[in-house]
């Protein structure tokens, strides 16, 4: 079993309720949830746009670094997440693997 951190961020709807669907799903999906940081609100980066919502979670997990992102890339499909070609934009929900471990994974 591995401990990963996954970052979670929305800027569009009902934020909160973004970000407790996407900690519910990952907990069912990716592995038990052992821990959720606050909410916190953070500035757009990359362009102009309503704040985000963000939240970190520590889950544990029997998953490969591979499945974990596989999965989180599902979640955030399901979650009305659409991605543009070039750019920055505005996220219904964003889920970004923080840590593995302990393991540094470098991909193209």
């Amino acid at each position: 079993m591995i401990d990963v951190c996954i970052s979670i961020g929305s800027n569009m709807n009902e934020r909160a309720v973004q970000l407790e669907r996407a900690i519910d799903l990952t907990g069912e999906r990716i592995g038990e949830v052992l821990a959720k940081s606050s909410f916190y609100e953070t500035s757009s980066w990359g362009f102009e746009s309503e704040p985000f919502l963000n939240a970190v979670i520590l889950v544990k997990t029997a998953e490969s670094p591979y499945k974990c992102l596989e999965v989180s890339l599902e979640i955030e499909s399901e979650l009305g997440r659409t991605r543009k070609e070039e750019g920055y934009s505005d996220r219904m929900i964003d889920l970004d693997i923080l840590t593995y471990g302990e393991r540094l994974i470098e991909t193209r």
